[in-house]
């Protein structure tokens, strides 16, 4: 090979937080729906293929007694995308 190829790799966090693990986790599902697997154009930007590379549970503790406790799911995707060549 000679030379870049202009093809680029990038891990983007996504991070889906609610008020119940199940609500989380159905806020989760949707994302890796669309995402894993997608190959297109998003935001201007030619998308050749996304992953899902890792996903772990989050949950935090309320401050105080009057806030409710939230539930997350985090999911790392593995992006293969265009750039341009200088």
């Amino acid at each position: 090979l000679e030379g870049p190829t202009g093809l680029a790799h990038a891990r983007v966090q996504i991070d889906c937080w609610a008020g119940t693990k199940v609500a989380a986790k159905q806020l989760a599902d949707r994302v890796r729906i669309r995402l894993n697997g997608f190959a297109g154009n998003m935001a201007g930007v030619t998308v050749r293929g996304c992953t899902l590379d890792n996903e772990r549970d989050s949950y935090e503790k309320p401050a105080s007694a009057r806030e409710m406790p939230e539930f997350g799911i985090s999911m790392d995707f593995m992006v293969s995308h265009l750039e341009a060549i200088a």
